[in-house]
């Protein structure tokens, strides 16, 4: 079972992580599935068959055969990689295996991609419960929490550069979460993050919420039954199933600043153009696990990405060239787009951060001459 959202939050305040919100109430148990279902007596599931598996009928799905992941995405590193979930049966048998094979593979894409800095190892997927066949649900517990200071969610963001703004100031958050407290968040979405008062929330403008599907690092698994997150959100790996890392968060982080632009950037007042009609992020959560990272993995591509800008109001044409610096932290192409993740943290915290405050300086600098 996961530890409680609140109990991480005090764990990472303890451990001296800057910038994320402080538990001022909370309710450990109100209730929960096993309370509401103590005395039923239910038969044996019923198996449907033929049932399609699309990403837009539920965020929260069993993952798919690993038979047909990687063969399909050619140039795709795994040297972040783990393995996917899989019944207790059969993963101590294979898990060694495929442990050596993907280590042989990260090495690999690592020198094709010319990258100089070491990544991390193969690792086993959280998202593996090993008591799947014994347990007929998952024992979902309704606790209230109480945080400080509030927000207003990023989507709400009122000028361009309060958006860049609340973004740094989280991945900041993030990048102490997972330094100073070793914690990984893993569910980075435009619902997680807030927009805060500075003179409120430490100096921070933006601030993370929600720790309910973060993992202490060098913990088991996570007791996550299923792979779980915002589907236009999730790293490219991870909808394959692999385990997580930091460095999808970033990604995540990256996909949020897009969707904001593109998606809702058009209701700001100055907001010019025409929006289109039909937008090519759509098949961000549309379609199979493995649809989506496809999209994803053809939409990083650098003329990938440039279809995707055209999308953004021209009040964003500041913000372009702080996707295309991202984009080439994130996802160094040489002969194909390489996805490991880096041993040393800072060698993509670093530069994204910079990234951010040379388009907060230079869109600033507009808006004062202007």
């Amino acid at each position: 079972m996961r530890p409680p959202e609140a109990d991480l939050l005090n764990k990472a305040i303890e451990r001296g992580v800057k910038g994320l919100a402080k538990v001022v109430g909370y309710h450990e148990e109100v209730t929960s599935i096993s309370k509401l279902r103590e005395g039923l007596v239910f038969s044996t599931p019923h198996k449907f068959r033929g049932v399609p598996r699309s990403a837009n009928t539920s965020f929260s799905q069993s993952q798919p055969p690993l038979s047909h992941s990687f063969s399909q995405f050619p140039g795709l590193s795994i040297a972040s990689s783990g393995h996917r979930k899989r019944k207790s049966t059969d993963w101590s048998s294979n898990a060694s295996k495929r442990s050596r094979s993907n280590s042989q593979l990260a090495k690999a894409d690592h020198v094709e991609n010319g990258a100089t800095y070491s990544v991390q190892e193969p690792q086993g997927t959280s998202l593996v419960h090993q008591d799947h066949d014994q347990t007929p649900y998952a024992n979902r517990i309704f606790r209230v929490l109480a945080i400080s200071p509030a927000g207003r969610s990023i989507s709400q963001f009122k000028a361009v550069i309060e958006l860049l703004e609340g973004l740094r100031d989280a991945i900041k958050v993030h990048q102490s979460l997972y330094t100073d407290g070793k914690i990984l968040h893993r569910d980075i979405s435009e619902n997680n993050i807030i927009i805060t008062n500075p003179g409120n929330a430490d100096g921070f403008k933006g601030m993370l919420i929600d720790l309910d599907l973060a993992k202490e690092e060098g913990k088991g698994p996570s007791g996550a039954r299923h792979r779980t997150g915002t589907m236009e959100f999730m790293a490219i790996e991870v909808l394959l199933g692999i385990s997580h890392t930091y460095r999808h968060d970033l990604e995540a982080f990256f996909y949020v600043l897009i969707w904001l632009c593109a998606r809702r950037g058009w209701s700001l007042s100055k907001a010019s153009g025409r929006r289109p009609k039909k937008s090519m992020l759509s098949r961000w959560y549309t379609g199979g696990y493995e649809d989506i990272a496809q999209s994803k993995r053809g939409d990083m591509d650098k003329n990938g990405l440039e279809v995707i800008l055209r999308e953004f109001p021209e009040v964003f044409d500041g913000v372009k060239p702080l996707c295309r610096a991202i984009r080439d932290v994130l996802f160094p192409h040489k002969y194909g787009l390489f996805t490991g993740t880096p041993q040393d943290p800072n060698i993509l915290y670093d530069p994204i951060i910079k990234a951010f405050d040379d388009a907060i300086a230079e869109i600033g600098l507009g808006e004062v001459k202007t």
